[in-house]
């Protein structure tokens, strides 16, 4: 069995992992302590649905993420040694928009 809980808020992350700590000191819970507990941000949706083609071409993009200017976004990118980068910063729309096009951008939250 696996848990996604889908949510906005960053402090998911933190629930998520007192969740999992609580989950696996509990008797009750035994057969999940080798179920995941994982989460997908509205970023993370938006950025599946649009390698996915869920977002067709003539569909403008900013009408689905036009809820603010700016948007605070934790990811991972490859560096040009392919080492991973880990970053945690606010992102323009169009900045975010220009991430989604590089298959190494990973949403964390």
């Amino acid at each position: 069995m696996k848990i996604t809980i889908l949510s906005n808020d960053r402090d998911t992350y933190d629930f998520i992992e007192f969740a999992k700590l609580k989950l696996s000191k509990d008797s009750m819970f035994i057969e999940l302590k080798e179920s995941p507990v994982t989460f997908k941000s509205n970023d993370f949706i938006i950025k599946e649905s649009y390698l996915n083609n869920y977002i067709n071409d003539g569909q403008d993009i900013y009408s689905i993420i036009r809820f603010g200017d700016e948007k605070r976004v934790k990811y991972t990118k490859n560096a040009l040694d392919t080492s991973v980068e880990e970053h945690d910063e606010i992102l323009s729309n169009e900045a975010f928009i220009e991430n989604l096009k590089d298959s190494t951008f990973n949403i964390i939250f």
